[in-house]
């Protein structure tokens, strides 16, 4: 009987090449392109998320707007009011029921008032504005009440409810919302105007971002620098208008020193509003020449001020 042996042959070795790592000329490389991408997407990026933002508070607005028009509706046309011109957040933590006429105060709020056609939560929701909370988030109010013992809850929008003299720009009819002198007992508040009774309704402004600036100029009686004009609560508010348009030094909010500073550099930017009917928009700046001095650069203002400029004077608007 025949037997067949197999012969087991021993694996062959196979010899791989030594690993090689990056040499440092590779890795300085590969850091070069890493930075080189990172200035140009971050950039881009971040307006990205500016735009994002603002297209989100646009939203808002129009929401807002159009809670205001539904209101309007159910009360034979008449606006909510009489109400302070700000759009405070969070009105049961700042106004919490244990402070004396707390529903007076929250009755003096736009946000309040809406709770007949929206629920309480979407109207906190509607009152932020993601851009406005980048620039001055709610620790920065939190901050300016540390430092000057003034309580102004975070606010991101106001409505447009001036009266001449108190360091705006004026509407004629004054006070579309009505207004509040600030007291349960002072009896000095007046009703909110009807719808009927507001002029070119497509081109006033309602609500808007809310900013502030210090006047400047012996024109200030007849300019508006900002959206909200109030010094004591202003100072809590952006000095600049917070949607920004794009410059070859980037974003920038705050610091500005004065007017003529921030139009050389095209500092300041677009306003974001919504108008009484109903659309919403970003306003331009609004600059001012007088025998080639520039004197304002801000919101454009209301369409019906109740003291315009004086006829006569060599005034270029741009």
């Amino acid at each position: 009987m025949t037997r067949f042996f197999s012969i087991r042959r021993p694996d062959r070795l196979v010899h791989k090449a030594p690993a090689r790592g990056f040499t440092i000329a590779q890795l300085m490389a590969v850091t070069a392109c890493t930075a080189v991408a990172a200035c140009v997407l971050l950039p881009a990026l971040a307006t990205s998320a500016q735009r994002n933002a603002n297209v989100i508070c646009l939203s808002h607005l129009k929401d807002l707007s159009a809670g205001v028009l539904t209101y309007a509706q159910a009360y034979e046309s008449r606006l909510p009011g009489p109400l302070h011109p700000a759009l405070y957040q969070n009105l049961r933590e700042s106004y919490p029921d244990s402070e004396p006429n707390a529903e007076f105060w929250r009755g003096r709020i736009l946000t309040w008032k809406l709770r007949e056609v929206m629920t309480e939560a979407t109207a906190d929701r509607l009152a932020v504005c993601p851009a406005m909370n980048r620039i001055v988030p709610d620790s920065s109010f939190r901050a300016f009440l540390q430092a000057t013992g003034r309580h102004v809850p975070p606010t991101h929008y106001t409505v447009n409810n001036w009266m001449e003299g108190i360091g705006i720009v004026g509407t004629a009819p004054p006070a579309y919302f009505g207004f509040s002198y600030g007291s349960p007992s002072s009896g000095y508040d007046t009703p909110p105007l009807t719808l009927g009774e507001i002029p070119r309704l497509s081109e006033e402004w309602m609500i808007a971002d809310a900013w502030f600036r210090s006047k400047e100029s012996i024109f200030e009686r007849f300019t508006q620098e900002g959206t909200y004009q109030s010094q004591w609560s202003g100072q809590a508010l952006p000095f600049v208008a917070p949607h920004m348009r794009r410059t070859s030094t980037g974003y920038q909010f705050t610091g500005a020193a004065n007017p003529s500073r921030i139009c050389q550099a095209k500092l300041d930017g677009w306003t974001n509003a919504a108008f009484f009917d109903g659309h919403a928009a970003s306003v331009p700046p609004r600059r001012a020449h007088f025998n080639g001095t520039q004197l304002f650069y801000g919101f454009p203002g209301t369409v019906n001020p109740a003291n315009p400029l004086p006829p006569g004077l060599n005034i270029r608007w741009e």
